[in-house]
């Protein structure tokens, strides 16, 4: 089974795990890590502001 070194490294912090593909190839799946990871960086509040305290260097009053 081929990995790419993207794979291995998430593999190695415990977020994926080898998981055959739909034809028996190579593939991943995700960890309970890897979805807790997922789960709580979607329950963030989202914004597009670079630097939201209007400060230089984000500095926070």
């Amino acid at each position: 089974m081929s990995r790419t070194n993207f794979t291995r490294s998430y593999e190695a912090k415990g977020l994926v795990c080898e998981s055959p593909g739909p034809r028996n190839g190579a593939g991943w799946a995700l960890t309970e890590k890897g979805t807790a990871l997922i789960a709580a960086a979607a329950a963030r509040p989202q914004t597009n502001e670079v630097n939201p305290t209007g400060f230089a260097g984000g500095f926070k009053p």
